[in-house]
């Protein structure tokens, strides 16, 4: 006559001796086949309105950044990118001396490759020429500041009202405006309609920890 065994229950028997071990939660180590979840802040670019946030030095889908018009690779350019606080500017505006000086301190720079249409590389190229303008206007206003105050100097007052009309064609020439550079990342606001091109594309997945 064959006497069963009685069913084991933990909730009444307690632990089970002849189990092996359970490590804790806490303890186990990762599954190696577990996908892990994108990290932004380590992949190439993402979009976040108008923003284009860049790892520094990234290569950027080949979209024209003035027209958002598709380009080929073929096109591409990797160009220096420079930044500057907002109060500075505004300082190196009023004392240009002072802001000269600070340049070099406060200046951040980067670089990004990407593509411009011929559109674009005209655009870039105006925006240069105003800034330049700007510029050389400001600094023969500063060789005859006195004549400028006197009052009775028509080419001191040409000067005078045509720098703010060219440091606003430059800034609203501009191809992309830099919002901030930091250690890692470059912060661009596009054209609408660039955005747009880019809000059609998927981000690129972050790449592996090394």
């Amino acid at each position: 006559m064959r006497i069963r065994a009685p069913l084991y229950n933990r909730g009444v028997d307690g632990p089970n001796p002849y189990e092996p071990p359970r490590t804790p939660l806490a303890e186990r180590e990762p599954d190696a086949d577990a996908e892990s979840e994108p990290d932004p802040d380590r992949s190439d670019w993402r979009l976040e309105g108008d923003k284009l946030i860049a790892r520094n030095g990234a290569t950027l889908p080949d979209i024209c950044l003035f027209t958002g018009e598709p380009m080929p690779a073929t096109e591409r350019s990797r160009m220096p990118l420079s930044w500057s606080p907002g109060w500075f500017r505004m300082l190196a505006i009023v004392v240009p001396i002072l802001g000269a000086a600070l340049h070099s301190f406060v200046r951040r720079t980067s670089t990004l490759e990407y593509v411009l249409s011929p559109a674009g590389w005209r655009q870039r190229r105006s925006c240069l020429a105003l800034t330049v303008g700007a510029v050389v206007d400001g600094i023969a206003l500063l060789m005859i500041v006195d004549r400028v105050s006197s009052g009775d100097d028509l080419v001191a007052w040409v000067l005078l009202l045509a720098l703010p009309v060219l440091i606003v064609m430059a800034l609203s020439a501009r191809v992309f405006r830099i919002v901030t550079i930091d250690h890692q990342r470059t912060t661009l606001r596009l054209r609408p309609r660039v955005a747009e091109a880019f809000s059609r594309l998927s981000a690129p997945p972050s790449p592996p920890l090394g």
